[in-house]
Order: C-alpha cells, then sequence, then structure tokens
C-alpha cells in the first residue's frame, strides 16, 4: 500500500522506481555496506532463528520509530505482563514515520495502555500557545486510532510567552 506517500505512480513508472531500487541494493551490497533499516531487518531474523533471554524492554520516543523497529521491540521479548513499556508523542514527531503498535505485534487494547495528560516540563501559559498552533492538524494515536489535546495540562504557571519576528540572523 502506498497511501498517504504521495503522487501515485503508474505501473511503467513502478518499473522504473524499481530498476533505481534494484542498483542501489546491488551497489550496497557490493562495497559491503548497509542501511541502518537492515540492521533492524537481521537483528530480528537472528532473534527469531534463537531465544532472548530478555523478559522486559522499555523504549521512549516510539513516536519516531519505523514499523521495523516496533517489530524488533516484540521480536526481544516474549508477551506477557509488562513484557513492553514504550513512550511517544505523536505531537512531538520529527520524522514521517507512521507505525501502528499493534500491527507490530505490541497490543495497547484496554488497560495496557495510558494517555499521559499531565505537562511537567513547561508552563500552561506556554503550553496554550503552542497547542493553538495546531489546532486543525490531525495526530494519530500511534495506534491506528486519532489523538488530541483534551484534557491535558501543565502544573506550573507562567508568563504569556514573548513571540517576536526578527529581521534578520544577526537581530536573532
Amino acid at each position: 500500500r502506498r497511501s498517504g506517500r504521495g503522487q501515485r505512480l503508474s505501473r511503467a513508472q513502478r518499473k522504473q522506481v524499481w530498476e533505481v531500487f534494484v542498483e542501489y541494493r546491488r551497489a550496497l551490497d557490493s562495497t559491503a555496506h548497509c542501511e541502518f533499516a537492515d540492521i533492524v531487518r537481521e537483528a530480528r531474523l537472528a532473534l527469531g532463528r534463537g531465544s532472548c533471554d530478555y523478559v522486559s524492554v522499555v523504549a521512549d520516543e516510539v513516536q519516531d520509530f519505523r514499523a521495523a523497529d516496533l517489530r524488533l521491540l516484540r521480536a526481544l521479548v516474549p508477551e506477557g505482563p509488562n513484557d513492553i513499556f514504550v513512550v511517544g508523542d505523536p505531537h512531538q514527531r520529527i520524522y514521517g514515520h507512521k507505525a501502528s503498535l499493534s500491527s507490530c505485534g505490541i497490543s495497547v487494547l484496554g488497560r495496557r495502555s495510558r494517555k499521559l495528560r499531565v505537562n511537567y516540563r513547561t508552563t500552561q501559559q506556554i503550553r496554550n500557545w503552542a497547542v493553538a498552533r495546531l489546532m486543525g492538524m490531525e495526530f494519530d494515536d500511534l495506534d491506528e486510532g486519532n489523538d488530541n489535546l483534551a484534557g491535558e495540562r501543565s502544573l506550573r504557571l507562567g508568563s504569556l510567552p514573548k513571540v517576536q519576528m526578527l529581521a534578520t540572523l544577526a537581530d536573532e
């Protein structure tokens, strides 16, 4: 599936793109180079060939994980109580990756997940200003649903943010 990936490709265009990928893989293989995704895949496959002694996995910033990264987490530890603890905030995603936890074998149904609604990092005034910039945008909940900022709050109060647009880098 290519949903959300931009312009639709014709069959002829897909064939041309595939030829580029084949040549790219050939060049990587001939120089014994690989991409990070290759390392993640090989690690997951290696885990599938043997057993792993881990009983729990903790991962932070999972909003920026690819599906392959989440599948590696799942492969590290057998499913059970307290098997995987992940933390992620789709509002802080800095890469375009959108991967579903459940489609990668990480169950977040029912009591297995909690949405944290208290912000300890910043003041309510700064949070209100930042959230206003996000209005109208859609965010996923890291598991095939939508997320919103309703009910979230900051514990600290402070002054309103001062926004100033400057003309030059030197002025900044």
